[in-house]
């Protein structure tokens, strides 16, 4: 039992230790990392404000349709119950 507790804590990376893993070695490996996060980083942040921006211009428009088409369905419905209520009393 003390031999799998011993296991699980010292598996645990710190992000001291991460971060030292991607600056460490050679100059080959520190540009290319430096290269990957001056291209993605941007690449998120770019991504996630159009995203919200998308979201928030057709978030709107979406409800308003949704909102028509409720308002349609509504009448039409009405148009069918007061059919069948005057074809109820013809008889």
């Amino acid at each position: 039992m003390h031999d799998i507790e011993n296991k699980t804590t010292t598996s645990k990376a710190k992000p001291e230790g991460l971060f030292r893993r991607f600056w460490t070695g050679s100059l080959r490996r520190q540009l290319t990392t430096s290269f990957l996060l001056v291209a993605v980083i941007p690449l998120i942040v770019t991504a996630a404000v159009v995203s919200y921006r998308s979201f928030s211009t057709q978030a709107p428009l979406a409800l308003e349709t949704q909102s028509q088409i409720a308002k349609r369905v509504a009448e039409q419905v009405s148009s069918f119950i007061l059919e069948r209520e005057l074809e109820l009393q013809i008889l």
